[in-house]
């Protein structure tokens, strides 16, 4: 799913209306400005003028990124749906997704198996994709991925590796 991102205005407006809901939900007045002193202390919800400063308050929210609380709360929702796989579902905390964190470390594998400085050596791919694909490693792995199981008459990696200790796929 997409959703429109968020902005720095869009967060700074919500971390506008956070503090404003946990003044007010603590029982302080919503002052104008922090720390200064220009209304009472503690908020009375029957007070219209009271009332009339916390919209005063909610409105400059509103204001400051219009719409920023759909796109922050949708784009969190979005970033939770387990559906999506980015957030793993299991973590107490926000944490990126296993299969997320296993990409990176196949990415990670992938840059020194393409680093001609490793000590190992050169990754043997099927010629036709290194040929084609002279410019990147990348390129060339990805080209051998296309290739039809045994274009070149090699066995399947999965059947070889079945058949060698402590080899995996």
């Amino acid at each position: 799913m997409k959703v429109a991102r968020a902005d720095a205005k869009d967060l700074d407006a919500g971390l506008m209306l956070l503090g404003l809901l946990d003044t007010v939900s603590g029982g302080y007045y919503p002052s104008d400005a922090e720390g200064e002193d220009d209304g009472p202390l503690h908020f009375d919800s029957e007070d219209p003028a009271h009332l009339a400063q916390l919209w005063k308050r909610l409105s400059a929210c509103f204001d400051a990124a219009p719409g920023f609380q759909g796109r922050v709360i949708f784009g969190a929702a979005t970033l939770m749906d387990e559906r999506n796989e980015v957030i793993d579902p299991q973590d107490d905390c926000i944490a990126l997704h296993p299969r997320l964190t296993a990409a990176l470390e196949d990415s990670k594998r992938l840059d020194w198996l393409a680093d001609t400085a490793n000590t190992v050596g050169n990754v043997q791919l099927p010629t036709e994709a290194v040929m084609a694909n002279m410019h990147s490693l990348r390129a060339a792995i990805d080209a051998a991925m296309a290739m039809p199981a045994n274009a070149l008459g090699h066995e399947p990696c999965a059947d070889v590796c079945a058949r060698s200790p402590g080899m995996t796929g």
